[in-house]
């Protein structure tokens, strides 16, 4: 009887592996989506010392330098990655009833995929309201007169050309 369950046991193992390779599922073509920030994205009266922001995947930096807080902040945040959350720590002291933005770029995305998540921005002030400045415009080249896509457009505090005290970057020329 036993040798019996042996070849019926043997029988059913060999004749039901059905062997095929692994897919891996669908492919991830989606960036990081942030699912909390603390302090939230747009907070008036600001007063913390650190920032973190939670995504809904795992994370890494494709160019951490590129990375930019206007108006300046002298020393630069201090920014980590630990798995699904970026923390920024404020090295500087922040103005008074400034705004201030975080400008990432397109330097965050998911580990596994380098999915880029664009142009993402946080943005806070020391004051009870966030500054709505807009200014309008096109950047075109000089030479062939095509809108410029990504150049940055400064506003200085000063005639002091060396760094802006706000900036942005065009889309579309615009």
């Amino acid at each position: 009887m036993k040798n019996y369950m042996y070849i019926l046991f043997t029988t059913l193992l060999i004749g039901c592996a059905n062997i095929v390779s692994l897919t891996g599922g669908q492919v991830d073509s989606a960036p990081p989506t942030l699912i909390r920030s603390t302090p939230p994205n747009k907070s008036t009266n600001f007063k913390a010392s650190d920032v973190l922001l939670e995504f809904d995947e795992y994370i890494q930096f494709k160019n951490q330098s590129s990375i930019r807080i206007s108006p300046v902040c002298e020393p630069p945040p201090k920014i980590s990655i630990r798995g699904k959350k970026i923390e920024l720590e404020f090295l500087c002291s922040l103005e008074k009833d400034i705004t201030y933005t975080i400008n990432f770029g397109n330097s965050i995305c998911d580990l596994n995929e380098f999915n880029a998540l664009e142009n993402f921005t946080y943005v806070f002030t020391t004051g009870q309201l966030l500054d709505t400045i807009t200014i309008g415009g096109k950047a075109k080249d000089a030479y062939s007169l095509e809108d410029i896509n990504g150049a940055m457009i400064g506003l200085y505090k000063t005639h002091e050309f060396s760094s802006p005290h706000y900036y942005t970057y065009t889309k579309n020329g615009h």
